[in-house]
């Protein structure tokens, strides 16, 4: 995970700095956990449940 650092402007004030901080790695939590994500994960946990036998290759005619 990368952290990125930056310095605050310095018309800002160092309490809004660090709501801003916060928000901005609150978005990009966000960012990774979006539909994509969750579509990843399920082609993941698709392919474990094939393997162990639960799910059967569909057959093509």
């Amino acid at each position: 995970m990368a952290i990125e650092v930056r310095s605050a402007p310095k018309h800002w004030d160092l309490a809004s700095y660090g709501r801003t901080v916060v928000t901005d790695t609150a978005n990009t939590a966000r960012d990774r956990t979006a539909v994509g994500a969750q579509l990843t994960w399920d082609s993941a946990q698709l392919q474990k449940d094939r393997t162990a036998g639960f799910l059967h290759p569909l057959e093509h005619a």
